[in-house]
């Protein structure tokens, strides 16, 4: 198990982590685990990091099916 520390506050004032997350996931071998206190923001970093990968619809269906709403969040992408 590999550990990487992105320690994030604001989600807006981190573009850096957002494309660190998005390399991160793309080039595991094995799965990967986010996480911070409530799972928020893990779930919008890791949404930002597929915007233009995929349809935002997936995007919102796979942050809706761990339990986030990011209808709100992503509605100017």
């Amino acid at each position: 198990m590999e550990f990487v520390n992105l320690p994030v506050v604001v989600v807006a004032e981190a573009p850096d982590v957002v494309e660190k997350v998005r390399e991160l996931v793309e080039n595991a071998r094995n799965p990967v685990f986010l996480y911070c206190r409530s799972g928020t923001r893990c779930t919008q970093i890791w949404a930002l990091g597929q915007i233009g990968r995929m349809p935002k619809q997936e995007i919102l269906r796979i942050a809706s099916g761990a339990g986030y709403d990011l209808s709100n969040f992503l509605k100017d992408y």
